[in-house]
């Protein structure tokens, strides 16, 4: 009995494996020895050896998925917001700090830009008057303008935007604005 099929006992024409589940091996009797198709592929056809389509980007497959974009069907789903799935994605993965996805069936979470930061993995926020961002647009976070400067506007990206306090005017405490 060839690999992706199984032959019951007495039966002399294999029985290819299902959509969405596969075989490996030669020789196999029961349909149960057909697995589910791999995590991140899917097996859109009868007889499938080995899994070898992977799951388009923006969507994932969990075991035994039947076509590239599942929909929510038990083996798999679009990408939520706030997470990417690159080409055979298994599960989302979260946005990573000061990254984020504002949309479903993202293969690819956007960095934040400079004067921005992201909190909710979903939008960035920018950077408040009497702080600054850093330039990397990596930091979710914000930090500060140090004592003796302010934030004039919002959207810094680097300490070194902070204005100087005027001569006459102090500047007691940080984020001043």
């Amino acid at each position: 009995c060839p690999a992706g099929s199984f032959c019951g006992t007495a039966t002399i024409v294999p029985t290819k494996c299902p959509k969405g589940k596969f075989n490996s091996e030669k020789g196999m009797v029961l349909e149960s020895d057909c697995e589910p198709c791999t995590g991140g592929f899917y097996c859109p056809t009868t007889g499938i050896d080995v899994p070898t389509l992977r799951c388009s980007a923006g969507w994932y497959c969990t075991l035994g998925a039947e076509v590239s974009e599942p929909d929510n069907d038990g083996t798999g789903d679009e990408c939520p917001i706030g997470s990417q799935c690159p080409v055979g994605s298994v599960a989302p993965e979260l946005c990573s700090p000061g990254t984020y996805a504002p949309n479903k069936r993202m293969d690819e979470c956007l960095l934040a830009s400079p004067g921005w930061y992201v909190i909710d993995r979903q939008s960035p926020q920018q950077c408040p008057q009497g702080y600054f961002c850093n330039a990397s647009g990596i930091s979710y976070n914000y930090s500060s303008c140090s004592e003796g400067s302010y934030g004039a506007t919002a959207g810094l990206s680097l300490e070194s935007q902070c204005t100087e306090c005027d001569a006459g005017f102090g500047c007691p405490s940080p984020h001043q604005t």
